[in-house]
């Protein structure tokens, strides 16, 4: 027996429009439409404007985003008081120039290191735009910008050292005494790697170079960096992360304080502390000598005398 098809019965669906929520839903299809429209008028118009613009003149456009930049900050004045518009206009000119020349500078700075490959690398032969210059009175010696201390009598210097993975202090004198000093050794941390990790040691230093800078200081009886009088720092060559954190907080002691500010070479400075009269053996005091003063400095021991020749054995950096 074939059975009967049951007779299949249909509802109406419910009007979407029926209710609140059909109402809603309208509501926010009309909304919806409406912010597609203005969103395609707006683009067409910008379309249409952006082909029919004029050509810009870039040197125009950076010549006046350039004086733009300038009225907006405070005006330099020179000595008869008038704005110091050329200025702006050369800087503008300046910067055009940069970019034109930005290609090739490129390029020759990467020829002109390739000369120094496998030279030793703390050596200034001019591979850098930055370099230490000599200035002072006569033009040849090396000065800091910011002054130096009283040379003509004794003097105290705070010496910050964050060049890899080691944070030290000392507070040492100009005759050569180490009247405090005080290191944080990042062994632990970087034990477990085989090498210096430059991430894991820029965060030690700076979690320790305030303690580091108070101890040392502590231990030569002073009670802050007010007391000394410069502040001398590790600049390089070194951790580039490191050294930073090292020369961020001496150069910040040295504005609170306002203290000369002295940038040190990290392989000069091995090689100079084996003048410091450190020795403590009767026979080894007996090789220390008088450096008699002068007009200009003051009566000092030291261990040996210039010239020395020096071997030097630092990291990645060998000197003779």
């Amino acid at each position: 027996k074939i059975r009967p098809r049951p007779e299949i019965v249909t509802r109406p669906r419910p009007s979407s429009c029926s209710g609140r929520r059909g109402l809603v839903g309208m509501m926010a299809m009309a909304s919806l439409m409406m912010t597609t429209m203005r969103t395609a008028t707006a683009f067409v118009g910008l379309s249409t404007w952006y082909r029919s613009r004029p050509a810009i003149n870039r040197q125009e456009y950076y010549r006046v985003a350039s004086l733009t930049s300038f009225a907006a900050a405070p005006h330099s004045i020179d000595a008869t008081g008038a704005n110091d518009d050329t200025n702006a206009q050369s800087q503008t000119k300046h910067k055009n120039n940069n970019m034109k020349n930005k290609g090739g500078n490129k390029l020759r700075g990467k020829e002109k290191r390739r000369q120094f490959i496998g030279m030793a690398k703390a050596v200034d032969r001019g591979q850098w735009a930055n370099v230490y210059k000599p200035g002072g009175d006569d033009g040849f010696t090396f000065k800091a910008q910011s002054g130096l201390p009283d040379r003509t009598r004794p003097f105290t210097v705070l010496g910050i050292e964050s060049s890899c993975d080691d944070t030290g202090a000392a507070v040492v004198r100009s005759d050569g005494t180490i009247l405090g000093e005080s290191l944080a050794s990042q062994n632990e941390i970087h034990e477990e790697w085989g090498g210096i990790v430059p991430g894991l040691a820029k965060n030690a230093h700076e979690e320790k170079i305030d303690e580091v800078i108070e101890d040392a200081l502590r231990k030569a009886g002073l009670a802050s960096a007010d007391e000394v009088d410069a502040i001398g720092v590790t600049v390089g060559p070194g951790l580039e992360i490191c050294l930073r954190v090292g020369c961020n907080r001496a150069r910040d002691l040295a504005v609170q304080y306002n203290k000369p500010f002295v940038g040190v070479h990290h392989l000069e400075a091995h090689i100079l502390m084996a003048r410091l009269p450190v020795a403590k053996e009767t026979e080894l005091q007996e090789a220390l000598f008088v450096v008699p003063a002068t007009g200009e400095t003051h009566e000092s021991i030291r261990s040996m005398e210039f010239p020395f020749l020096a071997l030097l054995v630092s990291g990645g950096h060998c000197q003779l």
